[in-house]
């Protein structure tokens, strides 16, 4: 999930659609790298975090907080939908 949101912020960063699969990367090219590469050419820190602030007091947290872009699919199995009874 971490290199899957760290390819969606630098493909929004950038307007490219990465594939972060592991059969793209080797143990000496390694996905983590290459994004963290195309986050710093995009501005952001290489690891993906960021400061955060507060809301209320506009106070800095003392906390990275990761964000990424993720896409999820929702997927609707109901056990009440697969249930068969006799």
């Amino acid at each position: 999930m971490l290199i899957e949101s760290m390819a969606g912020k630098s493909g929004a960063a950038h307007g490219l659609c990465y594939d972060s699969t592991p059969f793209q990367f080797s143990e000496q090219n390694t996905a983590y790298d290459f994004m963290g590469d195309q986050l710093r050419k995009a501005g952001y820190n290489y690891h993906g975090s960021e400061r955060m602030y507060s809301g209320i007091s506009g106070v800095e947290l003392d906390v990275d907080i990761f964000i990424g872009v993720v896409y999820y699919q929702r997927l609707r199995h109901m056990v009440s939908d697969k249930f068969q009874g006799m």
